[in-house]
């Protein structure tokens, strides 16, 4: 059983960890969006933000 608690408390940090680069990610595409004047619809913009509202939405963040 501790075998189990430890693989699972592994997962939750993983989990922690990818889901905080996926907000950092989204943060500073936005930021880049609104300091740098970075389009909004230049498709790799646009790929970046679906890509983290589609993971947020996977995932219940």
């Amino acid at each position: 059983m501790k075998d189990l608690a430890r693989e699972l408390l592994e997962y939750r940090a993983l989990y922690n960890s990818v889901i905080s680069r996926i907000n950092k990610l989204e943060d500073d595409t936005r930021a880049e969006i609104e300091i740098e004047g970075l389009s909004e619809d230049d498709k790799g913009t646009e790929l970046i933000l679906s890509f983290c509202d589609d993971i947020t939405e996977l995932v219940g963040e």
